[in-house]
Parts: structure tokens; sequence; C-alpha cells
């Protein structure tokens, strides 16, 4: 197009400027849903849409209406995402909100997925289950890309981990936490002790120093760990424990202090209570489980499983150090005590020439204390071969 003037040049480039200007808003607000794509004319300063009510045609929209805007894809009478039947082998479905059933491979019970595209050919899954009774509202996360899908991956949180007294995460079920400080936000009081939601019902009671009483439960878990027990800043245990399972699945637990054996173990010596500030994490199996039905309801069934066996310990053995003997006796008794031992056979004699101690349940113990109460009377003789711990 030629121009007469460079005026007319310039005004022309104004008019197709605003011209532009006004297709643009036009353009914006298609986009944003709330124009028909027939309409036309100058649209002035209309604000862009933040949400969908928003939306001229939308303003008074029913749920179903909304769900056009892919808003959940059932009735008026639930906002009901689309369901994937297949989540695992999924992978061509957009952005959006889903549920899956409870028969989806790789997935838990039932629940909803929430889906988003980082471009054409990467995605991310979260799965957030709301059914399977103690698996409710766990979490599991997936990714895709170039043709290529992760396994579900679940994720450890308060519902399926516990933190034991040493602020190690392990793997969680019916929990107990022994000890008067056992409580938090996860574990409920329960007597002498607390349990978390999957232990309901369990309690216990401190029946004097150092023997507690649990009952609720079938015993210890089926399978895994049973025990985890408090520990110093240096990594030692600061207390060991026995336990012992009736016939209806209590569990009466015993916590011994720790002391250092003559050949250097460490074994249990008399019995405490659970040291302040710290907790015995007992794990249990309970009479029983919550799952779901073919139906894709939750339903409480018996536990068949069996318990585990109790927790047994090494306990301190009363031994005498050879040098205490010595020690003890004044020199007129040692000198006899050499004469009269020298008769005895030498195999008892070279027992006791080798050894650094002499443990109470041997039969050396027993040839020494025959020997010394003959000489100098019981009292003398439990005084000379007391025990070194």
């Amino acid at each position: 197009m030629a121009y007469d003037t460079v005026d007319q040049a310039n005004q022309h480039t104004i008019e197709t400027l605003e011209e532009l200007e006004r297709r643009a808003r036009d353009l914006v607000n298609i986009l944003k849903g709330g124009i028909d794509v027939g309409q036309s004319g100058t649209l002035g300063d209309l604000a862009l849409l933040d949400n969908a009510t928003q939306i001229p045609k939308f303003a008074n929209a029913s749920r179903s209406e909304m769900q056009k805007f892919g808003v959940g894809a059932g009735g008026d009478s639930a906002v009901s995402p689309p369901i994937i039947n297949d989540a695992s082998a999924d992978v061509t479905s957009p952005s959006g909100l889903y549920k899956y059933p409870t028969d989806t491979p790789g997935l838990a019970g039932a629940g909803v997925i929430i889906r988003g595209y980082w471009n054409a050919n990467q995605f991310v899954d979260i799965a957030v289950q709301h059914s399977s009774g103690s698996e409710r509202g766990q979490m599991r996360t997936r990714a895709y890309q170039n043709d290529e899908l992760t396994p579900w991956r679940k994720h450890w949180d308060t519902g399926n981990a516990t933190v034991d007294s040493n602020g190690f995460i392990k793997r969680a079920s019916p929990i107990f936490r022994l000890g008067s400080t056992a409580e938090d936000g996860q574990h409920k009081l329960a007597g002498a002790g607390a349990a978390n939601d999957e232990a309901r019902g369990v309690s216990a009671e401190h029946v004097e120093t150092g023997i507690y009483r649990v009952s609720g439960a079938l015993g210890f878990a089926a399978e895994d760990w049973r025990a985890e027990l408090p520990r110093g800043g240096d990594g030692s245990k600061l207390c060991l424990i026995e336990t012992e399972t009736s016939a209806d699945g209590t569990i009466t637990v015993r916590v011994y202090s720790i002391v250092t054996d003559p050949l250097g173990n460490r074994v249990a010596h008399e019995l405490i209570d659970v040291p302040d500030g710290a907790f015995v994490t007992l794990r249990l199996l309970m009479p029983t489980t919550k799952t779901i039905d073919e139906e894709g309801n939750e339903i409480e069934v018996e536990t068949t499983a069996e318990p585990q066996a109790d927790i047994t310990v090494d306990h301190l053995r009363s031994a005498t150090y050879k040098l205490d003997v010595w020690d003890r006796m004044t020199d007129d008794e040692a000198e006899v005590f050499e004469t009269e031992f020298g008769n005895v056979g030498a195999k008892l004699r070279g027992m006791w020439r080798d050894c650094r101690y002499v443990d109470h349940d041997s039969p050396l113990f027993s040839t020494l204390r025959g020997m010394i109460v003959e000489q100098w009377g019981e009292t003398r003789a439990d005084e000379l071969l007391a025990p070194s711990l």
C-alpha cells in the first residue's frame, strides 16, 4: 500500500497495532474459557479470570457442568475423578486427578492418583491410598521418562514407620513403647507405656522394679524385629530385657542393668526400671488386622500368624577372682590353704593354678568351698569366696 504522506503511514501503523491488541485480548479471554468464540468487538479492560467460577458461562454452574472443566468426572452427588483401571500400565492419560481400584498392581487398597507432566514425554504420578486399614493415607510415587516407567515407591511416614528411643527410623506395625517417657504425637499413653494406632488396646502394668506386664496383644510380631533397646551417647545399650509370653499373649518384660563379666561380656545383672528419658520399643502381633474385602469395604479379620519366640539374655554368673581369695585371707589362713589344697587331685590343682577366677557353678568352686568350710566354717567360707562382681 502506498501513502501520500509520512503521517498517513504512521496513522495506519497505529491503527494496525490497536487492532492487534484488541484481537490479542479477545484470544486471551477465549483461552480462559469466558468468551464465546463467535463474540466480536472490543473487550475493553476485561480482567483475566482467576478461577472457573468467574467464567460468565459457568458463574452459576452445577457441579456436573464444572466437571466439563476437568474438576471430577462423576455426577452432581459427588466430585469423583475418572478411574485408571490399570494404573501400573497407564502412561497415556493426561495431567489430572484420577482414582484407582483396590486390585491395581503395585498399589495397596484403593485411592487417588495425581499426575503432572513436565513435558510431552515426562510425568510424575503421586498415589495416595484411602483404604486398607493401617495403610490409609500412605503415599507412593513413580516417574515416567523416555518410555521408561519406574516402579511405585512407597514413602515412609509416621503411619508406616516408627522412631525408636535412639532416633532411628524402623519399619512399623503395632508398636508399644515401654517406659515413663514413651508418649508423643504418634504414641498415646497406655498405662506404663504408650501405643501407636495399630497397637490400640494394648497397655502395660508396672508390676514392680524392673518388671512390666504388657497385655492386649498375642505376643511379638510374626516376623522381622521384635524389640529395640535404648542406647547411650556412645552407642552402648542402657539396659537388657528378657521376656516371657503367656498363652493369652500377655508379655512379661524384665529389664536389667548391664555389667561386664570376667570374660568381658556385657550381661544382665539386677532388675531396674526403664531408664529415665528412654523407652523400650516392642513390635507386637495383634488379635485382628484390617483389610479390604472384594467389594472394597474395610473389614477386620482374626490373626492367624504365630508370634515370634521370647527374648532371652545372658545373666551374670557369680564368680570370684583368685586374687580376691588370696587378698581376703590372713597369712596363717594362706599357709593352711596351701597345705590342704595340695591334697586335692591334680586336675583341680591345675585348674586353680591356671584360672583367673572361679565360677560358682564349677566343680572347682565346690571343692574350694568344702575345704574352707571344713577348716574355718560356713561364715568364713562365704567371706572368702564372695562374688567379685
